[in-house]
């Protein structure tokens, strides 16, 4: 009974990851060129409807 609620747990834990991953990555971006921050938006965009 217990096992399920910590495997959903565990997914929103890597996907909370992977979210802030790429946050770090867009924040990295940010200062260095304008498309790439747009093409990071966007991956960060199609990443939170997952």
């Amino acid at each position: 009974m217990v096992a399920a609620p910590v495997r959903v747990q565990q997914q929103v834990d890597r996907e909370n990851l992977r979210l802030r991953q790429v946050q770090n990555a867009l924040a990295r971006i940010q200062a260095e060129n304008p498309q790439q921050l747009a093409d990071a938006q966007q991956r960060l965009n199609a990443a939170r409807t997952i």
